[in-house]
């Protein structure tokens, strides 16, 4: 039988600053039943001590961007679309 997984978000583990919530996390992860596999998911380096007995994975990308610049190209290609389309229509008026 394959055990239960667990994954969970370690952005609270990538920066020295957050000490309650990576207290939080580390009572958590404690409590939780032995039989689980827990893993932690990173988008940069953890920078804090990690509790004993996790399993660390990284985000692998194909791409290398941030999120905020993905969002900002879509918005970018939406408001081109929007004025194709809108030139389009008042060439078909006008027409």
């Amino acid at each position: 039988m394959n055990p239960k997984r667990v994954l969970i978000d370690g952005v609270a583990f990538e920066n020295t600053q957050q000490l309650g919530v990576q207290r939080y996390y580390l009572e958590m992860l404690r409590r939780l039943p032995d039989d689980l596999n827990r893993t932690l998911f990173f988008d940069r380096p953890c920078k804090a001590v990690l509790p004993q007995g996790v399993e660390v994975v990284y985000r692998k990308e194909l791409f290398p961007i941030s999120r905020g610049d993905v969002l900002a190209r879509g918005r970018r290609k939406a408001r081109r679309v929007g004025e194709v389309q809108t030139a389009r229509s008042c060439e078909s008026a006008l027409g």
